[in-house]
């Protein structure tokens, strides 16, 4: 539906004649179609004129249809009028059951009724001087809905109040709805909130059951309201009144629809007028001084004339004393904070909530869609802002709305839970607040108190039991209407569960406090106020202090086995410590290497007790290492061991934490890759499920040590200073062990690890025939490769040398022979005398061998693997 403000349309303009006849019904269909001008003047004086003869109205009907030939943006023809037109019937109006106010003694309000700044959005500015209403339009506040509401409700009795839109933009989207609402409602009429009910600018009357998620809305309700016109809205709850209990419009002093009903759930509520609109200065007249802006067909009392017994004042009135506070909730991700600044503001209306989830509620309030899905850092304490348009994405409005609460004369809370836990970033929140106004810290450590669980469980209550009285109306609806209803719409909602370890209100979405990626970033760092960290005061809500304090570090150290240390790299003794392997790896391979060389057959070393061994590279003094009976398991078993003993003692060096006793177990993959640059695959490289099962397959010298239940970390048994001698010794020994048990029979003893993928030989190069006799070519010596040096994770094999290309000569086209060539040398393409063997041969080149002095002829095809031998290079 339309939802801004249109600007009045021409006289006598066919649009505007259209726009007449749907929205106010003010049309009788004739015969032949016959359309009828209803002309209608800006004063109520030629309105009347007009109504009180609609026969000349009638006759000047041709010449408006032909009018609207010319102008009629739509382009739509009209139905040519018959030659003896009848005099249409007068535009049918609603019956005014609305009676004159009777005097009566009531003692009346002795307070000027105004909109309130305090009981608004943070953008709105509000004139009590002349009664004019505006908000903010640049800054991204032009995107957003304002809303305010009256610092005075009625309980009772007939009032009315006056606006009319001063000023409205063109350029910008505007909207407007008027209403009602209850002192504790939201400040968007229309949302879906049972608490208030309006009309929209395009006569749509909203109103809303407890539990329904969607507003009930009923169009033409009442006439589109124009900026030109003064729309007075009448709230009758006299309940003697044939119009008892509703809402009416009036547009420039006339009725503009039927009155509204309000709903039962609000009768006996005191309500408050209220104005929800966006790029709009509005005149608001409550009655002050006697003054009505247009008189309607009956008198009635304007609300700046309310009696006493009628009325109640709002609470969110600003601070009498002028002295403004700003609260600042310090808890724990998921403890309360957000629910303690929500039970606040309810408390306390003069408080306002500056935090971004509540600038993200109102952008939704607003009708603003996110262009992309929740992303991995989205949280309750930073929200993702990816509606596309930057002034609101970018955040840049957290100052000025800063401001403007300051300005407003209202007090705030901040539940900001990271930046509130850590030190550097509280004096920093601090410092973009006045000296004069009160800064106090509310730390919310341990359980809450009971009355704060009281409002936890009402609250979770009362949402039950409108939900279900929703479900419970819908059926009785149905029944009585004889309709059926799906298994769906009938299901009751489950009844919550209330019980003591009840703290906190569910969080909408499930969506968490704290990202893990924020908290992990500074959790570590975690801490509550000092007396010297600039507060004017700091309350312990739910623990003493020193209580609360201990709370809080308990809970760090307990995350620290959950979140992984943002920011950590591998130190100075790690990197160290990682050369001396590989250096002492590559010793290994190479005495490795040169023993098999020399001794193809399995060394027997079993006499050698490998802990009593001194030099494992030559336990004999023959140059028999100790690792001499080595397979490629024993290899890979070397590696783990020792690179798992030396990741944890770098993980505990790095981090300096006394709080860790080891590395969490869920972690280890994590570490693993970052101090090693490999991805972590137990099962593809050794065929285990997870590390539990490689901590049993290693026996050493590693261990999974469970520090509490449902908490395990990886410790090393074995000191920082142990060094890859001693490993060695360990795996030598557990290879002789599982050697034993092999031999007895037991094959559960015998290692099946999965063996690497061989990389596959490259293509084979045809060789296709040359042009001319070319004496034959020779086959170039197959060189044998020679045992390589055993690494220790994979069998030791030595790589041969790339091949050596020879010059070469494009092949033909596929599929066609060349014809014999003339016995000419000129005939057959030669290699550049220069071309050495380093000249790259292309794939599916044909290579060719030019014999010196050979008469030129067919040679003989000569099948030669390429990739399996490398071409001799002809000597010097």
């Amino acid at each position: 539906k339309p939802s801004g403000l249109e600007a009045r349309p021409r006289r006598g303009s066919g649009r505007r004649r259209r726009l007449q006849q749907s929205t106010c019904a003010m049309v009788a269909a004739v015969e032949e179609a016959e359309m009828v001008e209803v002309e209608l003047d800006e004063e109520a004086e030629a309105y009347e004129e007009e109504e009180q003869d609609a026969k000349p109205a009638a006759e000047e009907e041709p010449a408006a249809e032909e009018e609207a030939m010319v102008d009629d943006p739509y382009d739509t023809a009209p139905v040519e009028a018959p030659a003896t037109p009848e005099a249409a019937p007068a535009p049918a109006r609603i019956e005014e059951r609305e009676v004159d106010e009777p005097k009566d003694s009531l003692p009346r309000i002795k307070h000027d009724v105004q909109f309130s700044s305090t009981d608004a959005t943070p953008d709105v500015l509000v004139s009590a001087a002349n009664g004019s209403v505006s908000s903010l339009s640049q800054g991204g506040f032009q995107h957003l809905l304002s809303g305010v509401r009256a610092d005075t409700g009625v309980k009772a009795g007939r009032y009315l109040f006056e606006i009319k839109v001063m000023e409205c933009d063109p350029r910008a989207e505007n909207e407007l709805r008027i209403g009602f609402s209850t002192s504790q409602s939201s400040l968007f009429l229309g949302d879906g909130s049972s608490e208030n009910v309006c009309f929209s600018s395009d006569g749509t009357y909203s109103l809303a059951d407890p539990g329904q998620a969607k507003a009930f809305e009923k169009a033409g309700a009442c006439g589109r309201m124009t900026p030109q016109q003064v729309v007075g809205v009448l709230l009758n709850l006299k309940p003697d009144s044939p119009n008892a209990m509703t809402v009416s419009i009036f547009l420039d002093g006339e009725r503009a629809g039927q009155p509204q009903p309000i709903p039962g759930h609000l009768r006996g509520k005191a309500l408050y007028p209220t104005l929800t609109f966006r790029n709009l200065t509005l005149a608001v007249n409550f009655g002050r001084r006697g003054l009505q802006f247009k008189t309607l067909p009956f008198s009635c009392r304007m609300f700046a004339d309310m009696a006493q017994a009628h009325c109640e004042r709002s609470s969110s009135l600003a601070a009498a004393d002028g002295k403004l506070e700003v609260i600042i909730p310090i808890g724990l991700p998921d403890r309360g904070v957000f629910d303690y600044a929500k039970r606040l503001v309810e408390e306390n209306p003069a408080y306002v909530e500056l935090s971004d989830r509540k600038v993200i509620d109102w952008c939704h309030k607003s009708g603003l869609k996110a262009k992309t899905g929740p992303s991995a850092s989205h949280s309750r304490d930073r929200p993702d802002f990816a509606f596309g348009i930057a002034q609101l994405d970018n955040r840049s409005w957290r100052d000025n709305l800063r401001l403007l609460v300051q300005l407003s004369g209202r007090s705030c809370v901040l539940p900001d839970v990271r930046a509130s836990l850590l030190k550097a970033e509280r004096k920093e929140l601090l410092g973009k607040f006045p000296k004069s106004m009160k800064k106090v810290a509310v730390v919310l450590a341990g359980e809450p108190s009971k009355p704060f669980k009281e409002w936890v469980h009402g609250k979770i209550q009362a949402e039950y039991d409108a939900k279900k009285a929703l479900v419970q109306k819908r059926r009785d609806i149905a029944e009585a209407a004889g309709e059926e209803l799906s298994e769906e719409e009938l299901r009751m909602p489950e009844e919550p569960a209330l019980g003591d370890d009840v703290c906190f209100l569910p969080s909408e979405g499930g969506v968490s406090d704290l990202s893990e990626k924020a908290a992990t970033g500074s959790y570590s760092h975690f801490s509550l106020p000092d007396a010297d960290e600039g507060f004017d005061e700091v309350r312990y809500e739910w623990l003493e202090k020193e209580a609360a304090k201990d709370y809080v570090q308990r809970w760090v150290s307990e995350k620290k086995a959950t979140l992984i240390v943002d920011g950590l790299k591998p130190g100075t003794w790690f990197n160290g410590m990682q050369q001396e392997w590989h250096k002492i790896r590559q010793e290994l391979r190479t005495n490795f290497s040169k023993h098999k060389a020399s001794h193809p057959e399995s060394a027997e070393i079993s006499a050698f007790k490998p802990d009593d061994v001194e030099n494992i590279h030559d336990i004999d003094g023959e140059g028999t290492p100790l690792y001499a009976n080595f397979k490629y398991e024993d290899w890979l078993l070397l590696s783990w061991r020792f690179e798992l003993h030396l990741l944890v003692h770098a993980f505990l060096e790095d981090v300096a934490d006394p709080d860790y006793k080891g590395i969490p177990a869920d972690h280890v993959p994590h570490y693993f890759s970052l101090y090693y640059g490999t991805k972590w695959d137990v099962k593809g490289k050794l065929g285990v499920d997870d590390l539990a099962a490689l901590v049993k397959l290693l026996k050493a010298p590693v261990e999974l040590v469970e520090l509490k239940p449902g908490q395990q970390v990886l410790q090393s048994k074995l000191p920082m200073t142990t060094s890859v001698t001693d490993i060695v010794k360990g795996i030598e020994t557990y290879r002789r062990d599982r050697a034993r048990r092999v031999e007895a029979g037991d094959e559960s003893a015998r290692l099946n690890f999965p063996k690497p993928t061989p990389k596959a030989a490259p293509p084979k190069v045809a060789v296709a025939k040359p042009v001319g006799k070319v004496a034959p070519a020779k086959m170039a010596p197959v060189v044998k490769a020679a045992a390589g040096k055993a690494p220790v994770a994979k069998a030791p094999l030595v790589k041969a040398k790339a091949p050596v290309a020879k010059a070469v000569v494009p092949a033909g086209p596929a599929g066609i022979k060349r014809p014999p060539a003339a016995a000419d040398d000129a005939a057959a393409k030669k290699p550049r005398a220069d071309a050495g063997p380093g000249v790259p041969t292309p794939r599916g080149a044909a290579i060719v061998k030019r014999a010196t002095g050979a008469p030129l002829g067919k040679a003989p095809v000569v099948k030669s693997a390429v990739a399996k031998a490398p071409v001799a290079k002809k000597k010097p």
